[in-house]
């Protein structure tokens, strides 16, 4: 090497690693397609890292509907229980009502029989 010529200057110790979308995509689909093609160890190495990074974003992207889903069902789970505490209360009441009344064993039944399964009626299940 010539004095005149200068080596190359090593980089900062504190260099900065590039922002996210500092690339062109066809530049990197290039690059890509250059190592794969290639005979080398950097093929399979890449092609490995290119599986794992690909599970990994599915995963993240399942993940998140997932998360969104469990939300929703979240909510949903705390109006049947709102629901149900309400209906709870109403059959109490109805059945303190019913405290005062000479009520025969076979109309008790057949309440206790709509308050379990109110889509019941006289003892007989609806269909349809």
């Amino acid at each position: 090497m010539r004095r005149e010529e200068a080596a190359p200057a090593a980089a900062p110790a504190t260099a900065q690693p590039p922002a996210e979308d500092d690339f062109k995509m066809t530049d990197m689909v290039t690059m890509t397609v250059e190592v794969l093609e290639s005979e080398t160890i950097y093929r399979t190495a890449l092609a490995s890292n290119i599986r794992a990074f690909h599970q990994a974003v599915r995963s993240e992207r399942t993940l998140a509907q997932l998360e969104e889903r469990m939300v929703a069902l979240e909510a949903k789970v705390e109006d049947l229980v709102n629901e149900n505490d309400k209906l709870k209360r109403r059959v109490e009441q109805q059945a303190k009502n019913l405290d005062g009344y000479n009520v025969s064993e076979n109309n008790a039944q057949a309440y206790d029989q709509v308050a379990e399964d109110p889509d019941s009626y006289n003892g007989a299940k609806k269909t349809g």
